[in-house]
């Protein structure tokens, strides 16, 4: 009997327990992101913002008029990170994906004081997740450019888009225009890459302009014009340009010639560039390039 009531007082402490650790203030959540599923008003309120500052003193203010506040005024409301990605989600299906890119960037490295809710948030999941519904939602060129500002760090104690410090830059295929063939680094050389899309094989060279040469389309009668347009661009004159580029990290030059339409120069003295050529690697037998290209051709800078 007295173990059984033993056994008894120790249940009833533990459920005590359980009940006082269910309504304790810092385990308890704002759960008004559900609740703009149910109130479309209010989502509009806060999906339709021009800044994320906007949109979550929206969801503040929506959470307040629902009583749907937890713990105590100092502490403040909490909001999952679950919470936060069906926010993001939300705002890119009602097409504001500024918003939603906007909206990674306070949630990430924004100042929390300003706000009556504290959150927690995963940048490293949370990236592939808004990049994800960007695309699928058909936002490709908003998913492209947070995935170049991605990218890029601020300096410490800065935050402006002057400051940043690029940590590569997404360059496309020549192809297929796969949008993302490869992500270049400042420092980076040269490499081979195989598209995800075409699965075709390309020689990636990337440095500094150290000299550029321009030839302008010769000029013959009629009959010469004709037969000499097969030269350029299947049937069209156009311009010859020989640049030659010196990677950072290698310290090594590659000269290339490759034509355009216009008079215009591609690059100058001095810019970095990446020329994309068709790849001219001798360790297949079969090599893997797009049919009608040469080995080695410049296609893309």
């Amino acid at each position: 009997t007295t173990e059984g009531a033993g056994g008894s007082s120790a249940k009833e402490r533990g459920e005590d327990g359980a009940a006082s650790a269910s309504t304790s203030p810092s385990d308890q959540t704002l759960d008004v992101v559900d609740l703009l599923r149910q109130k479309p008003a209010g989502r509009r309120r806060v999906t339709s913002c021009d800044c994320a500052e906007e949109s979550l003193f929206e969801l503040a203010e929506l959470g307040k008029a629902e009583g749907l506040s937890s713990g105590s005024p100092e502490e403040g409301w909490r909001l999952p990170f679950d919470s936060l990605k069906k926010l993001l989600e939300m705002i890119v299906e009602d097409g504001n994906a500024a918003l939603a890119t906007d909206m990674f960037r306070v949630l990430d490295g924004g100042s929390r004081s300003q706000f009556p809710f504290t959150w927690t948030f995963d940048a490293s999941e949370a990236r592939p997740f808004l990049i994800v519904c960007l695309i699928r939602s058909l936002y490709a060129d908003a998913a492209l450019t947070f995935l170049e500002n991605s990218c890029k760090m601020s300096l410490p104690g800065r935050g402006r888009d002057d400051d940043q410090a690029s940590f590569g830059t997404v360059v496309s295929c020549p192809y297929c225009a796969n949008p993302a063939l490869s992500v270049v680094k400042p420092y980076q050389g040269s490499e081979t890459m195989v598209c995800s899309s075409c699965r075709y094989e390309f020689d990636l060279f990337s440095g500094t302009v150290l000299k550029t040469e321009s030839e302008a389309p010769e000029t013959y009668g009629l009959v010469m014009e004709d037969l000499l347009k097969v030269r350029f661009f299947g049937g069209r004159r156009g311009y010859t340009h020989t640049f030659t580029i010196e990677s950072p990290s290698e310290g090594i030059s590659q000269v290339y010639k490759c034509g355009t339409e216009g008079a215009e120069v591609p690059a100058k003295v001095g810019d970095r560039v990446t020329m994309i050529s068709a790849s001219a690697s001798k360790s297949r037998n079969i090599k893997a390039i797009p049919p009608g290209w040469k080995s080695g051709e410049p296609k893309a800078l």
